[in-house]
């Protein structure tokens, strides 16, 4: 047996002779790494489960297979394969192809943004008529575009221009112009040149046919593009929302949630440059953008607490007080107190002896500003408070106001009633009115937070009692005057109350005569028709021909003592309506007047608004018509 050989360590080589070491022993081979190999068998799949496969591919997935390698190329183009491409158009809702175009041209032209003439540029823009997309760069070109206006059109133009697809220009420089593709003219004017003369009409006609078909599958084509616009709007919206969710949840695990709620205009989460993208939001995006949201978040709360300070120096005592000029009230000193100082009843002591002469002072400025309005002519005669009241309560006083709650009619009223009428005492807030208001940036705040009228809408503010939207109509005034004269009284000493007590209607004889259907021919005496006849109340209620006619009273007298000037304020509505609103808004079921309730200052009697709207009535007749009716 011969003896073994010694094994020899690769440290006891020589340097620089470890290479010609026939004892070192070679490294084993390393795996590669992955799968290598695994897919060699792919294409020996059966022919059937490829088509399968192709089945449920979008078509824009088809092409990019089809150009991935020549095996797949083969399969795809061959005309077997046809029925696959048809069954990935139909299952996308695509339109049909454009005659001439294969299924695949097809595709590729709808999804592939790529400009069809240089083959370079990006086009987002299909033009169906040419079957192309054309980049700004070539569809300014004018060796890419021919526009009917700059051709010299002659028998021969007309003719081959006739054999091309044509469409009106929606980009500039051709906007509203008739063009056509260039590549398109010449090659019908190649092929028109290039046929013998008795093939060109058979020639000529084919193509007018298959410009015709090409025009007529445009618009459905274009209503296509449309809702595809439409659903990627959808999904770039539900993608906002998505990170906007993601990075709301962030916020709020940071502690930020009351201040995400608080959030005002102009400040705004889902118009931070951050949050309406559309890149999810992963991990690694959160820490690269996590210290911007927080110093957005940190001044969001920094005004949310400034504004909950003020509130609670001013939300009670205004909502109490309801005052008309915060500035010169003789409370201010309390309500700039700071929060932690207590007020209670005591805090009042010096204030409330104040208040009688604040109020007489709102009355004398009040009644001044109503006095200078009815155009009194001697206001300075009138000395007395008393005085005052006097003038102003004369039914021949009739004032007309233009205010923003009155579009596209005047609203008549009476003293002392005007004193409680909404557009007296609310304002349209503008973007300017900081210019015109106290520079008191508190008390700017204040009417912007406290003093917003939620009954109309929240671009509403409480103003202080003002009669810039009240005018006289002198011809109205002579007409109530020729009124008051013809029931007896002075115009100079009748009171709206006396004209309310008698229990008269009013008949308008020119409606009457013109005999036109729609009209107003009975109203209490508020309603101030051209020309009247008196009717007594009681042959009114008796006529049970009226009962079949409209017939309306303005009763929007009733208001809610629970909510001026909070967001559920409603405007003076119906008792039914006040009702409703109570119950629905402060559950209360059973509301008692003047505690819950109120009617507002000055409300006329029923009778004297009433109105009767009729389509016909024969008045000759009317005396044989009088029966027993229930009242309006």
């Amino acid at each position: 047996m011969a003896p073994k050989r010694p094994r020899v360590s690769n440290s006891a080589c020589p340097p620089g002779n470890e290479t010609e070491d026939p004892t070192k022993q070679k490294p084993k081979a390393t795996r590669a790494r992955g799968r290598l190999g695994h897919l060699e068998g792919l294409m020996d799949m059966p022919v059937d489960v490829w088509y399968e496969i192709y089945a449920h591919l979008h078509p824009l997935d088809l092409l990019h297979l089809a150009r991935s390698t020549k095996a797949f190329r083969t399969i795809l183009m061959s005309k077997s394969s046809l029925f696959v491409w048809k069954v990935a158009r139909i299952s996308e809702s695509l339109p049909d192809p454009r005659p001439g175009f294969s299924e695949p041209v097809w595709v590729n032209l709808l999804y592939e943004a790529i400009c069809h003439i240089c083959n370079k540029n990006i086009s987002r823009t299909i033009d169906f008529e040419f079957g192309a997309r054309l980049c700004s760069k070539c569809y300014e070109d004018e060796k890419n575009i021919m526009v009917e206006d700059d051709i010299h059109v002659d028998g021969t133009s007309a003719a081959i221009l006739s054999m091309v697809p044509y469409k009106f220009g929606t980009r500039k420089p051709h906007k509203h112009k008739i063009i056509y593709l260039k590549r398109d003219v010449d090659k019908v004017k190649a092929r028109l040149i290039s046929l013998p003369e008795d093939q060109r009409e058979a020639y000529s006609q084919q193509q007018r046919f298959h410009v015709k078909e090409v025009l007529k599958r445009v618009k459905a084509c274009d209503e296509w593009i449309k809702k595809q616009s439409r659903n990627r709007e959808k999904e770039l919206i539900r993608l906002r929302d998505e990170r906007k969710s993601a990075i709301y949840k962030k916020l709020v695990d940071l502690g930020y949630e009351e201040d995400l709620k608080s959030i005002r205009f102009p400040d705004s989460l889902e118009e931070h440059r951050l949050v309406k993208q559309t890149r999810p939001l992963t991990e690694k995006v959160w820490d690269n953008i996590r210290d911007e949201m927080v110093a957005f978040m940190d001044a969001v709360r920094v005004k949310r607490i400034s504004r909950e300070r003020r509130a609670r120096i001013f939300s009670n005592s205004y909502s109490l007080l309801r005052p008309t000029d915060i500035q010169k009230l003789v409370v201010k000193n309390i309500l700039e107190l700071p929060s932690e100082v207590v007020v209670d009843i005591q805090t009042f002591d010096d204030v409330i002896p104040e208040l009688p002469s604040l109020f007489r002072e709102w009355r004398e400025r009040v009644h001044d500003e109503l006095l200078r309005v009815s155009g009194h002519p001697n206001p300075s005669s009138l000395t007395t408070l008393d005085q005052k009241i006097q003038w102003l309560e004369l039914a021949r006083n009739v004032f007309i106001c233009k205010g923003p709650f009155h579009i596209g009619h005047q609203k008549i009223l009476f003293y002392p009633g005007i004193l409680s009428h909404v557009c007296c005492t609310v304002e349209e807030w503008s973007e300017d009115m900081s210019l015109t208001e106290p520079h008191d940036k508190t008390i700017e705040w204040v009417r912007r937070k406290n003093a917003w009228v939620g009954l109309y809408d929240d671009m509403w503010y409480r103003r202080a009692w003002n009669a810039e939207h009240l005018f006289i109509n002198p011809r109205l005034n002579r007409m109530t005057a020729d009124l008051i004269r013809c029931l007896g009284f002075d115009p100079d000493t009748a009171t709206v109350q006396n004209l309310d007590e008698p229990l008269f209607y009013y008949r308008c004889k020119i409606c009457a005569k013109k005999g036109e259907p729609g009209d107003a021919e009975i109203y209490g005496w508020r309603a101030l028709p051209d020309d009247f006849e008196k009717l007594t109340v009681q042959s009114v209620k008796k006529n049970k021909k009226l009962k079949k006619y409209k017939m309306d009273v303005d009763d929007r007298v009733w208001c809610c003592v629970h909510c001026r000037d909070l967001p559920s304020e409603v405007y003076p509505t119906r008792l039914s309506k006040i009702r409703k609103h109570l119950d629905d808004e402060h559950s209360i079921t059973e509301p008692i007047i003047n505690q819950d309730y109120y009617e507002n200052l000055g409300a006329a009697p029923s009778h004297s608004t009433f109105r009767c709207m009729q389509d016909e009535f024969d008045w000759e007749d009317s005396d044989s018509s009088w029966t027993d009716a229930s009242s309006f």
